[in-house]
């Protein structure tokens, strides 16, 4: 297999506070199915205001970090954000403080004991596993907006991001995802499927990672 490149133009822009009620939005709509979600918020008809709630509270925790890198890229006609990529560079502890500031310490309040022991499980697991590779970036999130999927859009997101922000410090990357699709689609960008845990029959978590590769020039064959 030939090595990796990067060979198309993606302006990606780095997220600002402006950008952040758009990007809940987009987040909510394109992980709508996922899974994980169905699995935290398995009624149908709150999933979407409860998707806005804990993306307002992810974007929000990942803007105080400031070692994660958000970016975005827009449509040039519509101005529409059309991707978002988050990464972060080590698993980082999150203070009681910065809970509070944020309002995830009402989630037991507004999902009562199992739908906090749900999210609690889910983070835990996570967690641990990111700590076996204390070295490495992690891709927290990465969605396309529905409306412009099919485009390549994720795809070249994913090679640039890869590219500037994982290989050029020489580290492996590492991601999880609950779709069985997910796996043969990151397998394309050197992924490499090394552990599941099954929650119940409609949702398995799936651990990849990505071990570092060598930077290759752009263009070069």
């Amino acid at each position: 297999m030939s090595e990796q490149t990067f060979t198309t133009e993606i302006n990606s822009l780095l997220l600002q506070e402006k950008d952040v009620p758009e990007v809940v939005t987009m987040l909510a709509r394109a992980f709508e199915d996922d899974p994980s979600y169905v699995y935290l918020f398995p009624i149908p008809e709150t999933r979407i205001d409860n998707l806005n709630w804990i993306y307002q509270r992810i974007v929000t925790l990942a803007r105080l970090d400031k070692t994660s890198i958000l970016q975005i890229t827009r449509d040039e006609s519509s101005n529409q954000v059309t991707s978002v990529a988050f990464w972060e560079p080590h698993v980082q502890p999150i203070a009681f403080l910065t809970l509070f500031q944020i309002g995830i310490l009402s989630y037991p309040f507004s999902h009562g004991i199992s739908g906090t022991y749900r999210l609690l499980s889910l983070i835990d697991l996570i967690e641990k596993w990111q700590k076996t590779a204390p070295d490495h970036y992690y891709l927290d999130q990465l969605a396309v907006n529905p409306d412009f999927q099919g485009k390549g859009i994720g795809s070249k997101v994913l090679e640039k991001t890869l590219r500037e922000i994982v290989d050029s410090k020489g580290v492996p990357s590492m991601l999880v995802t609950a779709k069985e699709k997910n796996v043969r689609y990151y397998q394309k960008f050197k992924f490499e499927l090394v552990d599941s845990y099954k929650f119940d029959e409609n949702f398995t978590m799936r651990f990849m990672k990505r071990p570092a590769q060598p930077l290759i020039p752009i263009n070069q064959e």
